[in-house]
C-alpha cells in the first residue's frame, strides 16, 4: 500500500501535467481569458440589397401619369385625358357605356371641379348640366336642364338642389328661393304664369307658415 503522503504528491503532480497539456493545446491569444469564447474576425463581405421583383417594376411602369390617349375600362366606359398616380386627375373627357358624356375636371378618379354633362337621347347628345361637381355629383353652383323642358339655375349639394336657386317650370311658373334636399324649403317667391305671385315660407315643397298671395289677375291681395 502506498503511504498517504505519496498518494497526495502523485495527485498534485498528475494535475500539474494535465494543466500544462491543456495550456499547450489552447491557441495563443494574449487577450483571451480562460473559459471565454474565442473571437474570430468576420471577413465575409456585406450582401448587396435584394433586387426588386420584376413584377413590381412592371407594375410601376404601368401606372398612368400625365396625358393619355383613350383608356378603355372594363365596365365599357372610355376616358381620354390627364392622370396622376394612376387616377384620372386634371382635364379629361369621359364617355359612358350608355352614351352619356362628361367633359371637364377630374380629381382622385372622379368628376370634381367645373364640368359639362351631356345625356344620350336616342343617339343624340343633349346638354343636361353645366357647373360644379364634387366626387362625381353635382355640388356647388350649376344649371340643369330637365327632359320636360324645365330648368334649374342655382346651388347643389350631393346631387340635389340645395341652397338658393331659381326653377323655371314648363307651364311658365317660376320659383325663386331656398331649397333643401331637392325640395322648396324656406323663404321663396312663386311667380305663376297668369301673373299671380306668392311670397312666403315653404316646407318640403309646400307653402307652410306666413306668406302673402298677390292675385294680380283679379287685382286682389
Amino acid at each position: 500500500m502506498v503511504p498517504t503522503e505519496h498518494r497526495t504528491s502523485l495527485r498534485v503532480g498528475w494535475s500539474s501535467q494535465v494543466l500544462m497539456a491543456t495550456e499547450a493545446r489552447r491557441p495563443s491569444n494574449s487577450n483571451a481569458s480562460v473559459g471565454s469564447p474565442l473571437r474570430t474576425s468576420d471577413n465575409r463581405s456585406k450582401q448587396s440589397p435584394k433586387a426588386e421583383p420584376l413584377w413590381k417594376t412592371w407594375d410601376h411602369l404601368s401606372l398612368k401619369h400625365g396625358e393619355h390617349a383613350t383608356v378603355y375600362h372594363t365596365n365599357g366606359d372610355k376616358y381620354r385625358g390627364q392622370y396622376e398616380g394612376n387616377m384620372k386627375c386634371g382635364q379629361g373627357t369621359l364617355l359612358f357605356k350608355n352614351g352619356d358624356k362628361y367633359e371637364g375636371e377630374f380629381r382622385e378618379d372622379m368628376q370634381s371641379g367645373f364640368g359639362t354633362h351631356w345625356t344620350n337621347v336616342q343617339g343624340k347628345l343633349i346638354l343636361q348640366y353645366r357647373g360644379s361637381f364634387w366626387q362625381g355629383r353635382r355640388h356647388g353652383h350649376g344649371i340643369f336642364a330637365y327632359k320636360d323642358g324645365g330648368k334649374y339655375d342655382g346651388e347643389w349639394q350631393n346631387g340635389k338642389r340645395h341652397g338658393e336657386g331659381r326653377m323655371n317650370y314648363t307651364d311658365g311658373t317660376v320659383y325663386e328661393g331656398m331649397w333643401e334636399n331637392g325640395k322648396r324649403h324656406g323663404a321663396g317667391t312663386l311667380f305663376l304664369a297668369n301673373g299671380d305671385v306668392y311670397q312666403g315660407d315653404y316646407a318640403l315643397d309646400l307653402k307652410d307658415g306666413p306668406g302673402t298671395f298677390f292675385y294680380v289677375s283679379k287685382k286682389k291681395r
